[in-house]
């Protein structure tokens, strides 16, 4: 009896909203980031400023990329860690990301799952494709703290190129992700 009051306490602390719960964790993670701000636990700008950024290019007439990042299994780290434990994740693949891209490209945050990065100075698809796929591969291990334990986890990157003369304009990106940034106020 006392074995299957802990097997269920363990489940209790493993998953602690229940079915529910976990279901309203993973939309969390995947509400877009309304904001043109830097205020997110990533560090980055936001989806509004994704959104002009790729107008500005667009409109000046570049053929570049844009790169969806996808991170997964945060919403099983949200699950058995929290929110902090996510944010800590972000913050370290946001800035692995960075360091790993060119000076001139930019990264935004799109949801706590998805980070959008718009490149430039690319010759070709094939080119930036293999960069793409030698940064994800170098993707390592994340060290966080957790009430004063260290855990390790990896997070799974995969990335989607689109090139932008695929786009008609810069808002349609929000289609292309599954998730359009509203703006409070109605834009």
């Amino acid at each position: 009896m006392e074995i299957e009051a802990c097997r269920a306490s363990l489940e209790e602390f493993l998953r602690p909203g229940g079915a529910a719960g976990s279901h309203a964790a993973a939309l969390q993670l995947r509400k877009a980031d309304r904001s043109t701000a830097n205020d997110n636990a990533a560090g980055l700008r936001g989806g509004w400023a994704a959104i002009e950024h790729l107008d500005s290019v667009m409109k000046a007439g570049r053929h570049r990329f844009v790169t969806l990042f996808r991170m997964s299994c945060l919403d099983v780290i949200n699950q058995r860690f929290g929110m902090d434990a996510v944010e800590d994740c972000l913050m370290a693949l946001s800035a692995f990301l960075t360091h790993s891209l060119h000076g001139d490209d930019r990264i935004f945050h799109w949801t706590d799952s998805l980070l959008l990065a718009i490149l430039l100075k690319r010759p070709n698809e094939q080119i930036v494709t293999a960069e793409l796929q030698r940064i994800a591969n170098q993707n390592r291990d994340i060290t966080i703290n957790m009430t004063g334990r260290i855990v390790m986890l990896r997070i799974p990157l995969a990335f989607e190129l689109i090139p932008i003369e695929r786009l008609h304009t810069a808002d349609e990106i929000g289609r292309l992700t599954g998730t359009r940034p509203v703006m409070a106020g109605g834009r």
